[in-house]
């Protein structure tokens, strides 16, 4: 399977917006707003990067626990994997979507993750949000760089309906909406496979890259 690809200088903010879920407390981000939540996470890791950048390198496990550890809080995985499954998600179990969940956080984490090293000082700017509704508001950012590049636009879909914290449940990055991405790779991979192969696939890559 092909997975989208994005451009290393739109990592960073993708990461800190998308992607893992494990089980872990949602209490470092109790009270704060979406905007808050967005920008403390790009900042917590991008911190523990240039603080930490040569000891990442040379240890992988370390970098992909740092990532797992600081986006766990900003994310809402279950959510985006549902959403990936799409019409799927209506007849799988309630284990296959939880194995998707699980295993999609870890494809993510394992591809991108180390691309994260390649950090070199771009920004993430705030610009004005949108609420639209009581438990989802729309938190629009640009990634800007030292250099003379045009600033990428980064939109965070957050929410927290049913919980206290916001939580990220989609992304757009430079105009590509990453639900709607995976939703279209994933659908051709499950209609021609089956849910249980591409777990299974997703399950057998992701193993070859712990080795």
């Amino acid at each position: 399977m092909n997975f989208p690809q994005f451009k290393v200088n739109t990592l960073a903010p993708l990461l800190a917006a998308l992607l893992l879920f494990v089980s872990g407390t949602l209490s470092a981000n109790a009270n704060k707003s979406p905007e808050d939540v967005v920008m403390d996470t790009f900042n917590q890791l991008i911190s523990n990067i240039e603080a930490n950048r040569t000891a990442y390198q040379a240890n992988p496990a370390a970098l992909y626990t740092m990532v797992e550890e600081v986006l766990t809080p900003a994310i809402h995985v279950e959510s985006i994997a549902t959403k990936i499954l799409g019409r799927y998600a209506r007849t799988a179990t309630q284990a296959q979507k939880r194995a998707f969940a699980e295993e999609f956080k870890k494809t993510l984490l394992y591809s991108y993750a180390v691309l994260l090293l390649e950090y070199s000082g771009q920004n993430l700017v705030l610009k004005p949000s949108r609420v639209v509704g009581n438990d989802r508001v729309v938190v629009n950012t640009e990634l800007v760089s030292s250099e003379a590049e045009e600033p990428i636009p980064i939109v965070f879909f957050m929410s927290n309906r049913g919980e206290p914290n916001w939580r990220a449940r989609n992304l757009e990055g430079a105009g590509i909406n990453f639900v709607t991405t995976y939703r279209s790779t994933y659908d051709q991979n499950i209609a021609r496979n089956g849910i249980d192969a591409v777990i299974a696939e997703l399950r057998a890559k992701n193993a070859t890259l712990t080795e």
